[in-house]
């Protein structure tokens, strides 16, 4: 009777080892289609055959998520990237939202882009600046802005504190940040400056909100590493307490300057399968 019992278990599991077998995902190709050469910039369309997948797949490369699409819009489209003064290449890999050793991967070269102009951050805002994080010291602020020139794909951010918010794409503007640091001030600054080009920033400062309340401690805060996932991440389990948990519902996870994502208080411990490692002894 034991034996019957496990039964169906085993059946289960042997499916769905079976329908991760039958998946594949192949002869991915990588295009770029340029739009404005004036401006340098680009998209890559990505197209390839599938079949035994479930309906979702994930696109990953060049240290970004780009995002999870249905198989219903292949070949689809990423972008717009800029070009750089020297050829490069990019790296795209295709992963079914549930099998995930069920992927390709592909490369492609980026031409140099000839232009010389100079990069221009213009038109920065705040768009919305409104809604603090019950319990702390921080709040919800949406922000977007224009680029000339930009000659990298990707953006910085800094609150007026000095606080590094991260790097995003420029194809994610525009960009909500969950949680921004509060200065006390009536008015708050915010700094956007093109990756790895430092004399092409903007900075705006605009009106704040009061989100002076009793704000929350952090306890006791504990990682616990676990076995590593890819070349790049591991498994890491976090605790902490909280000392006013009655008002707050959830938390936001940075790792070596990484935004990892907001989770909720009930998820503690919480386990992040894929915890970016910093190369060195310790994160």
């Amino acid at each position: 009777m034991r034996f019957l019992s496990f039964l169906p278990m085993l059946l289960l599991l042997a499916g769905s080892l079976g329908a991760q077998n039958q998946c594949s995902i192949f002869d991915l190709t990588a295009t770029v289609v340029t739009t404005d050469p004036s401006s340098c910039q680009y998209y890559v369309v990505l197209d390839f055959e599938h079949t035994g997948t479930t309906n979702q797949f994930t696109v990953k490369g060049n240290g970004v998520n780009y995002g999870t699409f249905p198989y219903d819009s292949v070949p689809v489209k990423l972008g717009p990237f800029t070009g750089d003064s020297i050829p490069s290449v990019k790296e795209f890999v295709v992963t079914d939202a549930v099998f995930q050793d069920c992927q390709d991967d592909v490369s492609v070269q980026i031409p140099a882009c000839p232009s010389t102009a100079v990069c221009d951050i213009y038109d920065l805002e705040v768009l919305t600046a409104t809604e603090c994080n019950p319990g702390s010291l921080t709040y919800k602020l949406k922000l977007n802005f224009k680029v000339k020139n930009p000659g990298n794909d990707l953006f910085e951010v800094w609150a007026g504190n000095g606080t590094y918010l991260g790097f995003f794409p420029l194809s994610q503007l525009p960009l909500t940040i969950p949680v921004f640091p509060w200065s006390g001030d009536p008015t708050d600054q915010i700094k956007i400056c093109i990756n790895d080009n430092p004399d092409c920033c903007e900075t705006l400062t605009f009106p704040a909100p009061d989100c002076n309340q009793t704000p929350c401690i952090v306890e006791n805060l504990t990682v616990e590493s676990g076995e590593c996932t890819s070349d790049s991440t591991y498994k890491a389990t976090i605790k902490f307490d909280l000392n006013n948990s009655s008002i707050l519902d959830k938390f936001g996870v940075w790792a070596n300057d990484e935004y990892l994502g907001i989770y909720d208080l009930d998820d503690l411990p919480l386990t992040i399968d894929n915890f970016p490692w910093s190369g060195d002894s310790t994160d």
